[in-house]
């Protein structure tokens, strides 16, 4: 979780709190190497013993409810992936008064799905009847992985070669693009 390139930062603290703690080291002394104070540093240790892992992730926030539920959102989501007729794309007023929602709650539905079809180069739009159905599914299973489920992201690997090589026309010994060469220079 410390070593993931995609997990958030509140998070990657949180956990790097409880394995130095877990390690021995003191309050201060963990305060000072995560640039948290001691305050922060007994909160998440008394929540890490309270709750366990689930004690890490952030608390509910207070304030209104949603006005939407799961069926509205799914159907921004859909609509999102279909073409509107006579324009390239949607706008979030135009979604707005298809689907019966405010222009905002488009916004915002867009904004937790990393949505921008005003900036998309190329139409993509599916015409697959269940498609409602099985963004549901990923987008669940991307919020709510199973218990023992892990994630791989693997990246290509590079074209251009970081070890020693040598030039096929005359061998000499290459690192990286330099030449290990040397000239001779002047004292």
């Amino acid at each position: 979780m410390t070593r993931a390139g995609t997990t958030e930062q509140r998070a990657v603290m949180r956990a790097r709190t409880i394995l130095r703690a877990a390690e021995g080291a003191a309050h201060v002394e963990i305060g000072e190497e995560l640039g948290v104070s001691v305050q922060t540093v007994l909160l998440w240790r008394s929540q890490f013993k309270e709750q366990g892992l689930a004690g890490l992730a952030n608390a509910p926030r207070p304030g209104r409810p949603r006005t939407y539920g799961r069926e509205a959102r799914e159907q921004i989501l859909a609509s999102t992936l279909t073409r509107p007729e006579a324009t390239t794309h949607w706008s979030r007023a135009r979604l707005a008064m298809q689907v019966g929602v405010s222009p905002s709650t488009v916004g915002r539905v867009w904004a937790e799905g990393r949505l921008k079809p005003h900036r998309a180069k190329t139409s993509q739009y599916s015409r697959d009847p269940q498609l409602t159905a099985k963004i549901t599914d990923v987008v669940g299973l991307y919020r709510a992985p199973p218990e023992r489920a892990s994630r791989s992201t693997r990246r290509p690997r590079s074209r251009r070669s970081t070890g020693p090589s040598r030039c096929r026309r005359c061998g000499r010994g290459r690192w990286s693009g330099t030449p290990t060469t040397t000239r001779a220079t002047a004292p």
